[in-house]
């Protein structure tokens, strides 16, 4: 799958509510995936909205990948 511009939305860090970030690597499916300047974790930003990410971490739990 691959994430459209109006798909993702930017959010804070989840850890700390940093909103500095650091590019660290462009996946595939072209999610940027970034560490947080203040705290160092790494995330994907922006991120998919939770109703596309559900499907994909169902069938992942099913081992359907």
């Amino acid at each position: 799958m691959r994430w459209g511009r109006e798909e993702p939305v930017a959010l804070a860090c989840d850890l700390c509510g940093g909103r500095e970030v650091t590019p660290y690597y462009l996946r595939p499916d072209g999610l940027e995936v970034v560490l947080c300047a203040a705290c160092g974790l790494a995330f994907a930003l922006p991120r998919p909205r939770g109703e596309l990410v559900q499907p994909l971490c169902r069938t992942a739990a099913l081992g359907l990948v």
